[in-house]
C-alpha cells in the first residue's frame, strides 16, 4: 500500500512524493539492500558510515589530564592531526581522574570574569591552553547566587576530532 503521490516513469523505478506531511513512514520495518552513496544526498547504510569512521574520516586526539596551575607558563599539546580544521574542547578536573568535570570554555563566563584557560594557536601538530595568571577555570558556582567559583590549579584535559 502506497499513501501520497506515487509516480514511476521508467519501467522498475518508483517515485515517492511525501504528501502534506513531508514524511515517509516505514514503521517498525527496515529498508534493505540499500547501495553506497553516489551524491550528496543520497542515503547512506550504517555500514557505510562506519566504514568511513574506520578507513580514518574522523581522527581524534586526548590529552588526557594534565597538572594546570595558575601563573605558570601556557601548556603545549601535540596533537598530530596533520590539520588545523579541527574541533576542539577543554575541561577542568579537580583530580586526574575526572573529579568534578566541567567544560572551561564557556563564552559568556569568559565576558564576565575573565578566560581561566583557552585554546590558543593550534597548528597542524600542536595547540596551546592559554592559562590566567589567577585562576585556570571559573564556573558559576552551585548555590545559584550569581557567584562563580575560580580554580587556581587542578586538572586539564583537551578533546580534539577532526574530519578528513
Amino acid at each position: 500500500m502506497l499513501n501520497g503521490n506515487e509516480e514511476a516513469t521508467n519501467p522498475g523505478d518508483l517515485y515517492l512524493t511525501p504528501g502534506s506531511e513531508g514524511e515517509i513512514t516505514v514503521g517498525t520495518h527496515k529498508i534493505t539492500n540499500v547501495v553506497d552513496p553516489g551524491a550528496n544526498q543520497d542515503a547512506a547504510t550504517k555500514k557505510y558510515v562506519d566504514d568511513q569512521i574506520t578507513a580514518g574520516a574522523l581522527s581524534t586526539y586526548d590529552s588526557g589530564w594534565f597538572a594546570a596551575t595558575a601563573g605558570n607558563a601556557d601548556y603545549s599539546k601535540t596533537h598530530g592531526l596533520g590539520t588545523t580544521a579541527i574541533i576542539t574542547q577543554l575541561y577542568f578536573a579537580t583530580n586526574d581522574a575526572g573529579a568534578n568535570m566541567f567544560d572551561c570554555q564557556v563564552m559568556d563566563l569568559r565576558d564576565v570574569v575573565g578566560a581561566g584557560s583557552v585554546i590558543k594557536d593550534i597548528t597542524t601538530t600542536t595547540l596551546k591552553i592559554c592559562v590566567d595568571s589567577d585562576k585556570i577555570a571559573i564556573r558559576l558556582a552551585a548555590n545559584g547566587a550569581g557567584t562563580y567559583d575560580t580554580y587556581a590549579s587542578g586538572y586539564l584535559r583537551v578533546i580534539a576530532l577532526a574530519i578528513a
